[in-house]
């Protein structure tokens, strides 16, 4: 049995509190690292928010007793921390006051002294709280309008700058008048931003600007703004507007943040980079892509400017010296973080007899391995997070196919994503439906060694195809290939392809359908990978080429069309070749349903017309439960269902070899056969995976059944780390 304590959450907020001890936030939880020291493991965490809120951002008091006040914010929470650093070099922390929250979403945080903060909010104002959590003055500026972002300068009243980024695309620098008056004028208006603005920095004197946009560019300002105390007299009239004094470009998709280092400017993107540009000609001189290839959130440097840590979607935290040649060094994959609360298992996906792969509610998706075959049902360990993205956090369907390594999975918001297992390159995302991805069924092309992919929505009348091709290097590339239209009222639940290129398709009625696609010479239409670029794609949904059936539709069962195999794939693992099969150009169809019916049907060529035709040639009640699925194993044909509360496989005949209690049938399960040996696990209660594992199929279980479950992966509460 195994804990999961490894939560992959993206890394959202860094700042060095000194040159070698780093602060990190991902998701709720904060965690202080020494850079000197084991990286593996933080020297200090705790939750903030009461999990109500991620960490979007760390502000840092410094003292000269080696105490580190920090602010750390996040949607319309702040809750102050005191890092303190002993004798020893050991790093402890308290909390400070109460929690505060404000009133609207929180843009950012500055110090204002030692027992001051203010609070740049979402609609353009500024509140200013001390540390006990009273709110004691509030400014709003004179354009009160929404902000995307935004930024704060100075550490008393006298020098405070904000800078805020508008859903305008302009940047209005403005400073409160600390007085009676509730409002304030514009000193700036920086514009030329064609999008959103996403993150703002001054650099450490304040004479220069950079903001990140939407427009994929760096725009860098020179500020000269009065170093004493502003009244609102000496604007004159009208804020002067400002053009950037240089744009950068470069990055391949939208930048999120970047920091001003002297005469050197580091950035990050969703593109996978950070890079480094001379702030005097704008010129990129150097550039690194890691993170696994995923999104690159957050920047910070240490006091010295010597050192730069990055935080990207993928958990991790990267550290890059300025000074050496030594750039980049690993901090940690994935962070662990010990904590009460518990991330529930959606799916799971058996990809041999030793490895499975599991995707959790924070949407990453994990591989556990064991060390071999013949090793306990139990002992699984953690090899590697493959992939984490939002959008499977809260639902997902994967499906594996053997001999390619490739998985694929997708999400309520109709995105797809394929990834090798075994390959650091950047996964392919594509999204080819509007609604709920339902199903996926994936097929060997022997033809030209691709992978077809057929998935439908919740909403459509039909099903995609698209195409799946694999480079020597394991690079990943998509295409689409065709709509296959589906009969009016027509709800998929199974699918099966030949390889003769015959198309069978179940309903949750019980009908069956059939698409020719050995005659369809189709041209396929590129995808674009969204993990590289976040443009709307909405030419990805404009699909010219369609397929449409061959007007055939069989009643097969009396319920849910659970499964559908062509019987070649028997012959296949039979030395027996079905005379039918041998002697015919036609095909035998298997299918089973949720009427506990299994059914053979022909799928015929009627001469005469020149159409094909589905036949009936038997029809056999095997169980009053749900059939699930069908296996073809050791020149047998084995059914699997749910009966009574029981998981339970049967013979051809009906005959029951093997059930075990299991809470009854499960929307989350799977089976894997080989070698003598299968293994079935299902996801109980969202927090367990139970796995059992028998030597044969023909043995029959004796002892009570409940005692022959083993967990596979639980998730456990874990107490928390003292705040203290």
């Amino acid at each position: 049995m195994f804990e999961k304590r490894a939560h992959s959450l993206p890394i959202t907020a860094l700042s060095f509190l000194t040159d070698s001890v780093l602060a990190v936030g991902t998701g709720p939880y904060l965690l202080v690292y020494k850079i000197s020291s084991n990286l593996k493991s933080p020297a200090w965490t705790c939750e903030c928010f009461e999990g109500l809120s991620n960490i979007h951002g760390i502000e840092v008091n410094y003292d000269e007793m080696r105490r580190y006040r920090c602010a750390l914010f996040g949607g319309k929470h702040i809750e102050l921390i005191d890092v303190v650093e002993d004798e020893n070099h050991s790093l402890t922390g308290n909390r400070v006051g109460k929690q505060m929250i404000l009133p609207d979403l929180i843009q950012a945080v500055k110090w204002i002294g030692e027992d001051n903060i203010g609070i740049v909010l979402g609609h353009n104002c500024l509140e200013v709280w001390n540390i006990s959590g009273t709110n004691t003055r509030s400014y709003r500026c004179a354009e009160h309008c929404l902000l995307h972002s935004a930024e704060c300068y100075g550490s008393s009243e006298e020098t405070l700058l904000v800078a805020a980024g508008t859903i305008f695309r302009e940047i209005l620098l403005w400073r409160p008048v600390w007085g009676d008056s509730a409002s304030t004028e514009i000193l700036y208006r920086l514009t030329g931003h064609e999008g959103v603005i996403f993150g703002i920095t001054f650099n450490v004197d304040g004479t220069l600007l950079s903001s990140v946009s939407e427009d994929r560019s760096i725009r860098i300002w020179n500020i000269n703004l009065p170093k004493s105390k502003f009244q609102i007299d000496d604007v004159g009239g009208r804020p002067e507007i400002k053009q950037a004094d240089r744009i950068l470009y470069g990055h391949g998709a939208r930048p999120w943040a970047s920091v001003i280092l002297n005469t050197t400017l580091i950035s990050v993107a969703e593109d996978c980079t950070t890079r480094l540009w001379d702030v005097r000609t704008g010129e990129c001189t150097k550039e690194w892509k890691d993170h696994g290839g995923k999104n690159v959130w957050c920047i910070a440097a240490n006091l010295s400017s010597k050192l730069i840590a990055t935080g990207g979607n993928d958990s991790s935290v990267n550290l890059k010296r300025l000074d050496t040649s030594t750039m980049d060094i690993v901090i940690l994959s994935p962070l662990s973080i010990q904590d009460s609360v518990l991330l529930s298992w959606k799916n799971m996906k058996f990809i041999n007899a030793k490895a499975v792969v599991l995707c959790d509610s924070s949407g990453c998706f994990s591989l556990y391995i064991r060390e071999s075959e013949t090793s306990d049902a139990n002992n699984w360990m953690l090899e590697k997070n493959l992939y984490i993205d939002e959008e499977y956090a809260d639902y997902s369907v994967i499906e594996f196919i053997p001999g390619k390594d490739i998985l694929v999975a997708g999400s309520r918001d109709g995105s797809l994503c394929a990834f090798n297992i075994h390959s650091t390159i950047v996964p392919f995302k594509w999204r080819p439906h509007k609604g709920f991805v339902q199903g996926i069924y994936l097929f060997n092309n022997i033809l030209d060694k691709s992978l077809d992919i057929f998935s439908y929505d919740t909403i459509a009348s039909h099903i995609i195809w698209d195409v799946v091709t694999i480079s020597d290097n394991c690079q990943v590339d998509v295409h689409h290939k065709a709509l296959i239209l589906l009969p009016e009222n027509f709800q998929v639940t199974s699918l099966c392809l030949s390889q003769r290129r015959f198309l069978i398709i179940g309903s949750r009625t019980g009908d069956i359908t059939s698409f020719n696609l050995h005659e369809e010479q189709l041209n396929i239409q590129p995808y674009r990978n969204l993990n590289i670029s976040q443009q709307n794609l909405k030419e990805n949904r404009d699909f010219k080429r369609c397929i449409k059936s061959n007007g055939l539709i069989r009643r097969a069962h009396t319920s849910t069309v659970t499964c559908i195999k062509f019987l070649s794939e028997y012959a296949a693992n039979s030395t027996e070749i079905d005379d039918f099969q041998t002697r015919n150009k036609d095909l035998r169809i298997i299918s089973c349903g949720r009427d506990g019916h299994f059914c053979l049907s022909d799928l015929l060529v009627d001469l005469t017309k020149g159409e094909w035709i589905l036949q009936k040639k038997l029809s056999s009640r095997l169980s009053k439960g749900w059939l699930e699925q069908i296996i073809f194993f050791e020149k047998e044909m084995y059914f699997f269902g749910f009966f009574n509360k029981e998981f339970i496989i049967l013979t051809q005949s009906g005959e029951k070899i093997f059930s075990v209690d299991c809470a009854g049938g499960h929307r989350r399960w799977d089976a894997h056969v080989s070698d003598q040996r299968i293994l079935f696990a299902f996801i109980k209660k969202k927090d367990k995976v139970f796995c059992l594992e028998t030597l044969t199929l023909k043995m029959v279980i004796q002892e009570e059944k409940s005692e022959q479950w083993s967990s596979l992966v639980s998730v456990r509460q874990t107490p928390k780390q003292s705040n203290a």
